[in-house]
């Protein structure tokens, strides 16, 4: 298998030491537990190929086909094409040629399993962020206007604060108004129903001692009534 040489940076940072490519590549999460090796394999332009036989890239484990899939780089997109063996991009099964992005975990067989780094697409991912690399990312103005010119500031437009209070009077002037037609209907109907006679209630049978007859129920008091009684008896009146 020949060597490819790709550009290194090495930073370190207090007690850490940070690995950096310039160009795409796959790192080695290794087959298992006892794999300690950490390794940058790099994705040149054209065409890797990755199995245990013959290949660009060797890897090893359960599942692994000799020749098990190859990616292409086609002027920096990544595409995995799986060959018809088992092929995972961040844990889902895939079975035709699936387009690589930045950070996606792959895992080839059952056990080998790798990270995609893509300098240049993560560049990009960065620049779209808004200050303090927090929150998603602003869309570009490409996909605002379809053009490459910012879109202009949304302008004041003088006058307006005028407009909206003019709107806000004559929405009060109509509430008032509406107010006020109903204080005069209410006060009309009323005077309707003071001309009203009062309906009498229905009167109801009582029994007392002398024989049945019929008594209105009680009156509230300051009114007067009239009590009315119906003697029924078997020759008449």
């Amino acid at each position: 298998v020949d060597t490819i040489l790709t550009p290194l940076d090495l930073i370190e940072t207090g007690k850490t030491l940070k690995v950096q490519a310039e160009r795409p590549h796959l790192v080695s999460l290794g087959s298992g537990r006892l794999s300690t090796a950490i390794t940058l394999l790099p994705l040149p332009e054209g065409k890797t190929t990755l199995g245990h036989g013959n290949t660009d890239i060797n890897i090893q484990g359960p599942g692994v086909a000799e020749l098990h899939c190859y990616v292409e780089n086609l002027v920096g997109a990544i595409t995995l094409f799986p060959c018809g063996n088992l092929c995972s991009v961040d844990g889902v099964a895939v079975s035709k040629p699936t387009r690589l992005s930045q950070g996606c975990m792959l895992c080839f067989g059952q056990s080998a399993f790798f990270r995609f780094n893509h300098p240049e697409e993560a560049l990009r991912m960065k620049s779209m962020l808004p200050a303090g690399g927090r929150g998603l990312p602003v869309p570009s103005p490409i996909l605002l206007n379809g053009t490459d010119q910012p879109v202009p500031p949304e302008r004041a437009h003088p006058g307006h604060g005028t407009l909206v209070r003019s709107i806000e009077k004559d929405l009060q002037d109509i509430m008032d108004s509406l107010s006020m037609s109903d204080s005069q209907a209410s006060s009309s109907e009323c005077g309707k129903l003071s001309h009203l006679p009062i309906p009498q209630s229905p009167l109801y049978p009582m029994l007392n001692g002398a024989g049945p007859h019929l008594v209105s129920p009680p009156v509230s008091p300051g009114t007067t009534s009239t009590l009315r009684l119906s003697f029924h008896c078997c020759g008449g009146w």
